[in-house]
């Protein structure tokens, strides 16, 4: 193997610069030669792509979204789509390819791998909506955001003694409105994954006023209903004044300016989870045996764990000390 490509595809996320950056430099101390494709799979089409240097990925650690740029190119759903990528990966000599990026961004990733491509994919959403990963890169800062949005939320909601529903992302996930409903101590939380009835949650709501506690904080996954509609019902139903708060994009204050999925706030361990994601490439399966790699034992997998989703040419690295299946896996 001597020259691979990476390229960040999909919905932008926290953590794709830092892991873009781990994998550019791990492939050079390997002694590759690395390709930026720029804007996903469409750029793979036009090829439009650079060779990247340690310059390249300098100083972007710290920055939100993707230097490599993102865009979705719904031709990577038909099939000669995909064979046109392979093609014109075959054309660059590339000897492998890392797609950072969410659910139909590894989608694309599986159909490479089909069509001959060796690949690695890292999962990159905000969604967490992806098979086999506890968390994926972006998660963390997602929910550290939405908990900073309510915390001064509900500032407001106490003071005008108000009903708030805050709609989160996620798709069809509702982990981020679970999880920041638990961290911010609101009082319901509607998720796709469980069936929910506004006439219950609304005579909650009269019970909580006639104690006493004249304001609630709702969090809504944007799969399972809108804020404006939960809103207009709970209205219609009690009278309650109801406002509404969509997370979809929002600004931070300065100097953090991005919007909630890739916002500038990220902790330590999200770093340092997204940076070995990327250090983590390595030889797969033949390539260990072709090119005389001696297989060493590593704390990802044993020469018999069978946890490590490797398929044939393609590897799932998990952004997580774990690797074992998560909740979230979809079963056979």
């Amino acid at each position: 193997m001597k020259r691979i490509a990476v390229l960040t595809s999909g919905g932008d996320c926290s953590g794709m610069n830092a892991t873009l950056r781990a994998v550019v430099r791990t492939g050079l101390t390997a002694g590759l030669e690395v390709l930026g494709i720029r804007k996903g799979y469409r750029g793979l089409a036009e090829r439009h792509h650079d060779v990247m240097s340690t310059r390249s990925v300098s100083n972007i650690l710290q920055r939100g979204g993707t230097v490599l740029q993102s865009a979705r190119w719904p031709e990577m759903l038909q099939e000669e789509g995909q064979r046109r990528a392979a093609e014109h990966l075959r054309a660059l000599g590339v000897d492998g390819l890392v797609v950072i990026g969410g659910d139909g961004s590894l989608r694309g990733a599986l159909a490479l791998h089909r069509l001959g491509i060796r690949t690695i994919a890292i999962p990159a959403s905000i969604d967490n909506d992806i098979p086999y990963t506890d968390m994926a890169m972006g998660v963390d800062t997602a929910l550290n955001n939405i908990i900073h949005a309510v915390d001064c939320l509900k500032d407001t909601a106490s003071s005008h003694d108000r009903t708030f529903v805050v709609e989160t992302m996620g798709r069809n996930c509702g982990y981020l409105a679970l999880a920041s409903a638990i961290a911010c101590g609101a009082e319901f939380a509607i998720i796709p994954e469980v069936p929910y009835h506004i006439d219950e949650i609304c005579q909650l709501l009269r019970r909580r006023y006639e104690e006493g506690r004249d304001n609630s904080i709702l969090m809504v996954a944007e799969g399972a209903a809108s804020a404006q509609t939960i809103a207009e019902q709970i209205k219609d139903c009690i009278g309650f004044e109801t406002r509404i708060m969509v997370l979809g994009h929002y600004h931070l204050r300065p100097p953090a300016r991005h919007a909630i999925r890739h916002g500038r706030r990220r902790s330590p361990p999200g770093r340092r989870i997204r940076q070995n994601a990327g250090t983590l490439l390595r030889p797969t399966g033949a390539d260990r045996h072709r090119e005389g790699h001696q297989q060493r034992p590593t704390p990802h997998r044993r020469d018999d764990d069978q946890t490590r989703p490797d398929i044939g040419n393609i590897a799932l690295i998990p952004p997580a000390d774990n690797p074992l299946p998560s909740r979230h896996s979809r079963r056979p």
